[in-house]
C-alpha cells in the first residue's frame, strides 16, 4: 500500500488499473479509458497526470479547453471549468455541505 500526502494527512492507495471516464467530445458525450489509474478510496476527487497524458500522446490545449491527439491535433474532448477548476468529469454532489460555515469575512 502506497502512501499519498492529502494536505496535512495522508491516504493510500489500494490498486492500480484503468478506469473509464464520461467525456464531452464533439460526437457528444462518450467513454474514454484513463490508464495507470490509482484507486485511493480516502482522496476525494480524481486528479489526471498532465506528464502522463503527454506521454500517452495527447495534449491539453488551455486556451480552447480541448484535449487533442498530437498526431492529428484533432480534439479528443473538452475540458469543462466547475469551480474555478479544470475538470473532465464532474459529478455535482446531490448532499448538502459537510463543513457549512458562517463566516462572512471576504476572501
Amino acid at each position: 500500500i502506497d502512501p499519498v500526502l492529502t494536505g496535512d494527512s495522508c491516504s493510500y492507495v489500494e490498486g492500480y488499473g484503468s478506469v473509464k471516464v464520461n467525456v464531452n467530445t464533439p460526437n457528444g458525450q462518450e467513454l474514454f479509458e484513463l490508464k495507470n489509474v490509482a484507486y485511493i478510496p480516502g482522496f476525494h476527487t480524481n486528479v489526471m497526470s498532465h506528464r502522463r497524458l503527454r506521454q500517452a500522446r495527447y495534449h491539453w490545449d488551455d486556451i480552447s479547453l480541448q484535449v487533442r491527439r498530437d498526431s492529428t491535433s484533432e480534439a479528443v474532448f473538452y475540458v469543462d471549468e466547475v469551480h474555478d477548476q479544470y475538470v473532465v468529469e464532474h459529478q455535482p454532489i446531490l448532499a448538502t455541505a459537510a463543513f457549512p460555515t458562517s463566516s462572512r469575512a471576504p476572501r
